[in-house]
């Protein structure tokens, strides 16, 4: 049996702060309004 450690599978740090913004809107930690302004904010810093 042959195969690959890929550790904890984060990309970079922008992708992580994505992905963990969207895990705790799901998960009720931050409301609607945050989470859409988090979002936003990240989606103007890459322009």
């Amino acid at each position: 049996l042959m195969g690959i450690a890929i550790g904890n599978g984060a990309l970079s740090r922008f992708e992580q702060f994505n992905s963990l913004m969207t895990m705790l809107y799901y998960r009720g930690i931050y409301g609607h309004e945050m989470f859409f302004c988090a979002a936003l904010k990240s989606t103007v810093q890459r322009l």
